[in-house]
């Protein structure tokens, strides 16, 4: 089987995903494509890493507050931080 050139250009085009326009510029260091659970596994990531730096000069329930979520999603995240 045969591609055309256009077929062949559109395949190549560097669309990037949901996280990051660019699949060259990109920040992860595993494609969202090629993790089981995609983007929502990077979401998680950043929202893990973002309350354990907050962690440090902020309560639980001014972490949960700012966030939006809720201070048992805090604690998880947390107690995730710890055993990993």
């Amino acid at each position: 089987m045969s591609l055309s050139v256009a077929e062949l250009n559109r395949m190549a085009e560097d669309t990037g995903c949901e996280l990051h326009d660019d699949c060259l510029t990109c920040p992860f260091s595993e494609c969202v494509y090629d993790t089981k659970h995609g983007a929502q596994h990077f979401r998680t990531l950043q929202k893990q890493a973002t309350i354990e730096q907050m962690a440090k000069y902020h309560s639980t329930k001014e972490i949960a507050e700012q966030l939006g979520v809720s201070r048992r999603t805090v604690e998880r995240a947390l107690k995730g931080a710890a055993n990993g």
